[in-house]
């Protein structure tokens, strides 16, 4: 459970603020696409590489670049959370590891924002 010193603002002990939520949503939203072309693979192999068409589409990868630094930043952030449930004390420095978790999503995000749209910026 979520002590009081560690809770965003407006988000009572217990409940989930909105950007955990979105970030959560992101990272099922991948592992959903995967497991549809897991089922894909299994049903027909055409289709599976249609599928895997539209997943090389510029948007597509844009939006792959956003699920990337949004579950960067959800790991962090549960990281964070874990910490200041399992040990009372480290809520004192839940804004300070709160600040690391939005630091990393574009300090990992970013490099791996990269190596997704290369391909596509190198017109393979």
């Amino acid at each position: 459970m979520t002590t009081p010193q560690s809770a965003p603002h407006g988000v009572t002990p217990g409940r989930r603020a909105r950007h955990q939520v979105v970030a959560a949503m992101g990272a099922l939203s991948y592992v959903a696409g995967y497991a549809v072309s897991l089922v894909l693979l299994r049903i027909d192999r055409v289709l599976f590489a249609r599928f895997h068409d539209l997943l090389g589409t510029p948007p597509v990868r844009l939006g792959l670049c956003v699920v990337v630094a949004a579950t960067i930043y959800h790991a962090f952030d549960g990281l964070r959370e874990t910490l200041t449930d399992m040990f009372p004390r480290a809520a004192q420095w839940s804004d300070r590891l709160r600040v690391l978790a939005v630091f990393m999503a574009p300090a990992l995000g970013i490099p791996a924002s990269l190596v997704i749209v290369w391909p596509m910026l190198a017109g393979t």
